[in-house]
């Protein structure tokens, strides 16, 4: 995350840049790029939580598969013998 809070500090800092010398063409194409960078940002954590979720739910599954045996009398499959 150090790294990204990094690129868009330095992005920023162009943009002012930019600014300052009132070179319009680049502030805005900085800008777009900020804008580009968020969007994949954005984009990266939902799969991220999405992969998380998924990864959960195996493990839900996988528990309740694990008690449905022990239920049924099947506990060699729960790895307790």
């Amino acid at each position: 995350m150090e790294k990204a809070k990094r690129w868009v500090d330095d992005m920023l800092d162009l943009y002012l840049a930019a600014k300052r010398l009132g070179d319009d063409t680049w502030a805005e194409s900085i800008m777009d790029t900020l804008e580009a960078g968020y969007e994949a940002s954005k984009q990266t954590e939902q799969a991220r939580e999405e992969s998380m979720r998924e990864k959960r739910m195996l493990e839900i599954d996988t528990r309740l598969t694990k008690l449905q045996n022990f239920r049924a009398g099947k506990p060699a499959l729960l790895g307790v013998g």
